[in-house]
């Protein structure tokens, strides 16, 4: 909880930076787009990364010495952007202080507004199922292969297509969102992931066809992670 508290606030400097819808749009696909690259690296580089670390640290604690090494180079990419958006807040004159004072609202106001506003409920909601998809998929896929479709061998090629179509969805939402509403894209998202996962569920025996439906799946996934 404590390690996602960061990221959510890290995500949140998109409001704060773009200027104009087109700019948060470009930003959030960036992210995106980045934030897929640096999954599809973890899933190749990371078994190797960590059993160097075994090395030094021993076999038992080399992912625990992997997260430590990594949670640093978090820390500075975070401080780095730190450093890149100081600034973009400050308050120019005391009308304006004295407006942006007025207008905090306290943590309980957040929560009162929450729950008296079910669109945001639902939105919320929305958004934890779109991780949901990505953490359930993540970590049922070794079991599929393994279990399931008694192959194991084919995790690589489906880890570089649903990597490589979460890549593409996120990069191309900067496109999207001018010429469409982000509503109807994150609509369009949503829906796509549902009717690709539920044909996944209807042919799960066939590998070949799950990993195409996955590919798909993540595309849409892909799309509905940066859209504003």
């Amino acid at each position: 909880m404590i390690w996602n508290i960061g990221y959510v606030a890290n995500a949140t400097l998109v409001s704060v930076v773009g200027k104009t819808p087109e700019d948060k749009a470009t930003l959030s696909s960036s992210r995106a787009t980045w934030n897929n690259i640096g999954g599809l690296i973890w899933s190749y580089a990371g078994l190797p990364f960590a059993t160097v670390l075994g090395g030094i640290v021993g076999e038992k604690n080399q992912w625990a010495a992997a997260a430590f090494v990594l949670g640093w180079v978090m820390v500075l990419g975070y401080f780095a952007h730190f450093k890149m958006t100081e600034g973009y807040e400050e308050i120019e004159d005391e009308k304006h202080a004295g407006a942006a004072k007025q207008n905090k609202i306290s943590i309980p106001d957040m929560f009162k507004s929450l729950f008296q506003n079910p669109q945001l409920i639902i939105l919320m909601l929305a958004d934890l199922a779109k991780w949901c998809v990505k953490f359930v998929t993540a970590a049922s896929a070794i079991y599929y292969f393994r279990d399931a479709a008694g192959n194991p061998g084919l995790m690589v090629p489906y880890a570089l297509c649903i990597a490589l179509a979460a890549m593409v969805g996120a990069y191309i939402v900067r496109f999207w969102v001018k010429a469409m509403p982000s509503r109807t894209i994150a609509i369009i998202s949503y829906v796509g992931m549902a009717v690709f996962l539920f044909l996944i569920y209807v042919m799960y025996a066939n590998a070949t066809m799950v990993i195409v439906f996955m590919t798909c799946a993540q595309f849409f996934y892909g799309v509905a992670t940066p859209t504003p």
